[in-house]
């Protein structure tokens, strides 16, 4: 995906970012995922949202009874989480 972004950026000003989905909050996984992934962002010229998803029952709740996280569970973390990406997203488009 990196590299379809850079042979695209030949052809036109691209800007891009990335949001980690399915974090395992407070691990050393996600602290070495988030880690490694700096240098990515570095060498391909994109940059991280603030807003991450993390790994979450609501999510696959809300699933098995077809709605969406804010609809299956308003208040819950997940419901937080989307919406402040949405949030994040909507300020940069």
């Amino acid at each position: 995906t990196f590299r379809i972004l850079e042979d695209s950026r030949v052809y036109a000003d691209i800007n891009a970012c990335v949001f980690f989905n399915m974090v395992m909050s407070n691990t050393v996984i996600a602290k070495e995922s988030h880690e490694s992934m700096k240098q990515l962002l570095d060498q391909y010229n994109l940059y991280s949202l603030n807003s991450t998803l993390s790994v979450r029952q609501d999510y696959k709740r809300s699933l098995t009874e077809g709605l969406g996280v804010i609809e299956y569970a308003p208040k819950s973390k997940s419901a937080e989480e989307v919406k402040a990406l949405f949030k994040e997203i909507e300020k940069l488009i």
